[in-house]
């Protein structure tokens, strides 16, 4: 084995299926340094809406600030799920019914 690779621990969270695990969800943001999204998601208080902004947010790195060096602000979840919406981002609605979030895999 090279000196330099590393090996990482894939890790999947399931959080959520017909209902929204939040504690998971929590869970996951904590682990990878997204923190602030917590704050959006206790101030929501929709679950199906978080969950589907999580995972619109997640797949640009733009639920919080600092990961995507083009983000630069980011929405709150009900404009970025009207936003959703509006642009005809209409996938990320499936993500109501049953949600996995994979970590360290490629």
């Amino acid at each position: 084995m090279e000196e330099n690779m590393i090996i990482a621990s894939p890790k999947v969270y399931l959080v959520g299926s017909t209902k929204f695990d939040k504690p998971l969800l929590i869970q996951y943001l904590e682990e990878t340094g997204n923190q602030d999204f917590i704050k959006d998601v206790e101030e929501s208080g929709v679950d199906e809406m978080d969950i589907c902004s999580f995972y619109a947010k997640l797949c640009y790195k733009s639920l919080t600030i600092g990961h995507n060096n083009n983000i630069s602000k980011t929405r709150s979840i009900a404009k970025n799920f009207i936003n959703c919406i509006e642009s005809g981002h209409g996938s990320v609605m499936e993500h109501a019914t049953l949600n996995f979030v994979a970590e360290n895999v490629s």
